[in-house]
């Protein structure tokens, strides 16, 4: 999910947001629109893929343990003129922090 301001013109950075873990769901895409009011170009990335999402811990934890298997997924996005797009998590908990997406920029949390 991107989202970003289309009445601009202007470049801006780029950013991903990182879903907690229950799952690619409207508050991960809420918070890209928020920070796309912003100024910046965000996406709301699907760690777990096909939209996989839950309100059980015990799923969530299921679909933590099978992402935190999986082999290291680095990128290089050219984004608003920068380098690297930043990051922020949506909530979360300290696996995340482990989750195959490499980010060099600077993460922080949002509520």
């Amino acid at each position: 999910f991107v989202a970003w301001d289309d009445t601009s013109t202007a470049k801006r950075p780029g950013i991903l947001v990182v879903h907690e873990w229950w799952g690619h769901n409207a508050h991960s895409r809420n918070q890209a629109k928020r920070l796309a009011a912003a100024g910046y170009v965000a996406f709301a990335l699907d760690l777990y893929g096909n939209g996989k999402n839950t309100t059980d811990h015990k799923d969530a934890e299921t679909f933590m343990n099978e992402t935190l298997k999986a082999p290291a997924v680095a990128y290089d996005l050219p984004a608003g003129g920068r380098r690297q797009p930043g990051a922020v998590g949506v909530g979360g908990t300290p696996e995340m922090q482990k989750a195959p997406v490499k980010v060099r920029q600077h993460a922080v949390h949002i509520d």
